[in-house]
């Protein structure tokens, strides 16, 4: 299977039901029948269809965390990656979460840092053109480095806005914390991102390489860069 099919299948779970149908019509006809067959198996995942046909392992309770779905495909074809590496932590090990505009439905004075996951809600559609509030939870220390790492940009925890299956780092941002006592506020700027369905990846960067830790899908509705480069992923 190629990057540009598992781009959209990665896509298109990442979607509210297939947010967009026309544009993903259009682009299915560009596939074979066997792309095809597997698409169509992931559009409709929200809609409490069997989702063995994209793993088998897969239970009903992962439709709840599209993340969950997206964790198993991003596993399964990691040999695909150069720059990163696929490393899903077992959440009886630790856990990482990720929140996209977690204080939307909240009143100003509620929207405080180190609460737990109960206050927060997640939205999949944002705007874009500013900065968007992102929400973490990590029950681990995140990774530092010292000495000539210190400063680095190949060094550290970062928060990075992608494409769906697409190593090219859009937008970051570096979390400075070593610990999150509850969910931990960052922000990402979204400025230079035109409207479609993209994912942020949770990022530990070492001298020996870049490991995903979490990916969590969101769509940006707004604003459009022109026909041809809107959901472009």
């Amino acid at each position: 299977m190629n990057l540009r099919l598992l781009g959209w299948i990665s896509s298109i779970v990442a979607g509210v039901v297939c947010q967009n149908l026309s544009t993903t019509q259009k682009a299915m006809s560009q596939l074979n029948a066997e792309e095809n067959k597997m698409i169509c198996a992931s559009c409709v995942v929200f809609s409490n269809v069997d989702v063995s046909a994209i793993d088998s392992s897969l239970s009903a309770a992962s439709l709840s965390k599209p993340e969950i779905i997206l964790a198993k495909i991003y596993t399964n074809h990691a040999k695909l990656f150069s720059l990163y590496t696929v490393d899903i932590p077992d959440p009886n090990n630790y856990v990482v979460d990720i929140k996209v505009d977690p204080c939307r439905l909240l009143k100003p004075q509620f929207c405080i840092e180190g609460a737990n996951e109960a206050l927060y809600t997640n939205q999949f559609n944002v705007t874009g053109g500013g900065d968007l509030l992102v929400a973490w939870f990590l029950n681990v220390y995140t990774i530092k480095c010292g000495n000539e790492f210190a400063e680095s940009d190949e060094c550290g925890t970062f928060l990075e806005v992608h494409r769906p299956f697409d190593e090219r780092v859009l937008a970051s941002t570096r979390i400075v914390l070593d610990y999150s006592d509850g969910y931990a506020f960052d922000y990402i700027s979204l400025r230079d991102i035109c409207a479609g369905r993209y994912e942020i990846w949770f990022v530990f960067r070492m001298p020996i390489g870049r490991f995903i830790q979490h990916i969590k899908p969101f769509f940006i509705l707004s604003p459009s860069c022109g026909p041809d480069q809107v959901i472009n992923s």
